[in-house]
């Protein structure tokens, strides 16, 4: 389960994002959605950019809340770990093709 953001995470982004991961738990995954029920549930905030100083140890404190009181796993995804992950699967031709299919300038 994942949430999309752009830009750097801040103070009232985060509340938002919260609230939208929290919320991934609380609604029962249908049979229409998937074929059998899954052994483990993942939430994911992706997005293209930093989590902000003053909001990176809430983040911090929040998923240590989650993990221990909730039993819920979550992923931070940021930009370096977006780049970390196209460098080490070697999709740098396939990130140039999709930007290109999207009109997006590549240079370099």
């Amino acid at each position: 389960m994942y949430q999309v953001k752009a830009g750097d995470i801040t103070k009232p982004v985060w509340s938002k994002a919260r609230d939208e991961l929290e919320e991934m738990f609380q609604v029962d995954v249908r049979s229409v959605q998937l074929p059998i029920e899954p052994d483990d549930r993942v939430g994911i905030l992706i997005f293209n950019g930093h989590l902000k100083d003053h909001v990176e140890p809430v983040v911090e404190g929040w998923l240590a809340e989650q993990k221990r009181d909730h039993h819920r796993a979550f992923e931070i995804i940021h930009l370096d770990a977006i780049v970390k992950w196209i460098v080490d699967n070697r999709l740098l031709s396939d990130l140039r093709e999709a930007l290109a299919e999207l009109g997006v300038p590549v240079t370099g």
